[in-house]
């Protein structure tokens, strides 16, 4: 995912010919939806935001060009009765092999499996142009519904309430497979964003439910100490 400067660069994305246009006046246009102000400070901020979430949406290298390509773990979870189905894992997608394999094998300490694979697939909410919608009303409509997002996030507007407890204990799969990594030797990589196209939640590790008797929050919690 790109992480220059978006000052002065009006890089190509698909049939984007001038992403920093773009971006301002997608941002302008949502503010001027929720009727919302921001002093420039304020303002370079959320354009920064919307900077990265575009790149990201465009599922592209820094190149501009070359399409960018993640790992997932697929498979299912083990059925505990004859009434029960085959549930789909649905963890977050990696940036390396190693990462995806990593979350794989802690998951199967916890879990039955079945049909377990790590396959080579373009990242969620990346524009797919055979959808036949072009990449500038696909980002546009993306990045409209997620100012909400980056103003939750912003250190001047977010929540910051449980900031330094609980929160902090917290971590996903993708980021224990990341400190095992990083443990192990191997080069340090960036990853998706955890709140990812789309949605804050399409992100979201998700557990599976017959498998654990303890909460969620417990279960990260004790991996977090044991890490």
């Amino acid at each position: 995912m790109r992480t220059l400067s978006p000052v002065g660069d009006s890089q190509k994305l698909w049939d984007v010919d001038n992403v920093e246009a773009h971006v301002h006046a997608t941002l302008d246009a949502a503010l001027d939806q929720k009727r919302a102000r921001l002093n420039p400070q304020q303002y370079q901020r959320a354009f920064a935001f919307m900077w990265s979430l575009c790149w990201e949406l465009s599922g592209l290298e820094s190149d501009g060009r070359t399409e960018r390509w993640v790992w997932e773990v697929q498979g299912f979870y083990a059925p505990r009765g004859r009434l029960d189905g085959f549930t789909p894992i649905k963890l977050q997608q990696f940036p390396r092999p190693e990462s995806a394999q990593i979350a794989l094998e802690r998951l199967q300490q916890r879990a039955q499996l079945v049909l377990t694979s790590i396959e080579t697939v373009r990242p969620r909410g990346a524009y797919d142009s055979s959808h036949g919608i072009a990449f500038v009303t696909y980002s546009r409509r993306v990045m409209m519904k997620r100012l909400p997002d980056w103003y939750r996030g912003d250190p001047e507007f977010g929540d910051n309430r449980y900031a330094g407890s609980r929160l902090e204990r917290e971590i996903s799969y993708e980021a224990l497979a990341e400190r095992r990594a990083r443990d192990a030797g191997e080069s340090d990589g960036g990853f998706l964003d955890r709140h990812g196209p789309g949605s804050r939640l399409e992100f979201v590790d998700e557990l599976n439910p017959h498998a654990y008797q303890e909460s969620v929050e417990e279960v990260l919690m004790r991996e977090t100490a044991s890490g």
